[in-house]
């Protein structure tokens, strides 16, 4: 049976989700947030990016993030290492 382990609320509202080494990339609304997921029981924060119109959909390959803008087509993001 599925239970939470871990919560990080959004400041707008979560669409869309993908984890990739660590991290989790949310949709919320007009933002991609970078969320460190590596302790599931205390995600945290890490970056945020406002995005031209609503972040339906997005997508990580490799240092990229692809995010589906709505009415606003493609925004690629750059992923760099602090």
């Amino acid at each position: 049976m599925p239970r939470e382990v871990g919560r990080l609320d959004t400041p707008r509202t979560a669409r869309s989700v993908r984890v990739s080494g660590g991290k989790a990339y949310v949709g919320d609304r007009k933002w991609v947030r970078v969320i460190d997921v590596t302790r599931p029981s205390a995600p945290r924060a890490l970056a945020a990016y406002k995005t031209a119109a609503m972040a339906d959909a997005l997508w990580v390959k490799d240092t990229r993030i692809y995010v589906a803008n709505h009415d606003a087509g493609l925004t690629v993001l750059g992923l760099e290492e602090n």
